[in-house]
């Protein structure tokens, strides 16, 4: 629409850009979000959105340096709402963590948690995955903490406390602590609406766990 302002626009674009994004056209939708990113006097959380959302298509699409890209600019961005801050933190983390960057990834996981007023599933998705990158790097008391931390977090998203539930009870079972594997296993079955996957593992590594007693 000629004359219609740049912040309408931006909706619009941002708009059919998802819709593009949902139908697995993620060459139309970055064509849009692009679009969003060149407009002028584009609203700081609308641009953040279209950076974050233009990121994701480019991960889908395997093109990590880009995604990384878009990150990184929300993250640098004045004025971008401290829940896009902390997704996009979370977000570059889980690229490093694939990339094999575990320091760089624990450092991105570690601002989310401490970024104040990050959405607390942010905070607790970070905490998991960081303890899962110092698993990876052999420190195990950071990474039990962190799983720990999740469990006792308020409010917590209950994927989020069954993950953490779950490799901690497989760092228990590592490490010979058997009654304490078995407990954890024993929580997740227990609990409400723990992601069926995680039941049926907890299940067949409980069972196997008691054979052996």
């Amino acid at each position: 629409m000629r004359g219609a302002p740049a912040e309408e626009i931006a909706s619009a674009r941002f708009n059919r850009g998802t819709c593009y994004w949902e139908k697995g056209e993620t060459h139309k939708a970055i064509a849009d979000y692009t679009a969003v990113t060149g407009l002028p006097e584009v609203p700081a959380d609308e641009m953040a959105s279209a950076r974050l959302n233009r990121g994701r298509c480019y991960g889908e699409r395997g093109e990590t340096k880009k995604e990384m890209a878009d990150y990184t600019a929300v993250i640098q961005m004045s004025g971008a709402p401290v829940e896009q801050v902390a997704n996009a933190k979370y977000n570059r983390g889980v690229c490093y963590d694939e990339k094999g960057e575990m320091d760089k990834a624990i450092a991105d996981f570690t601002d989310v948690i401490e970024l104040r007023g990050a959405p607390v599933d942010d905070v607790a998705a970070a905490r998991v995955n960081r303890g899962a990158c110092y698993g990876e790097k052999g420190e195990t008391e950071k990474e039990m903490a962190d799983y720990t931390a999740v469990i006792r977090m308020s409010k917590a998203p209950v994927e989020e406390v069954a993950n953490a539930r779950f490799n901690r009870g497989q760092c228990h079972e590592q490490n010979g602590r058997t009654k304490k594997a078995i407990a954890d296993y024993k929580a997740i079955i227990e609990m409400s609406e723990a992601p069926v996957d995680h039941v049926r593992e907890a299940k067949k590594l409980l069972k196997a766990l008691e054979s052996k007693r």
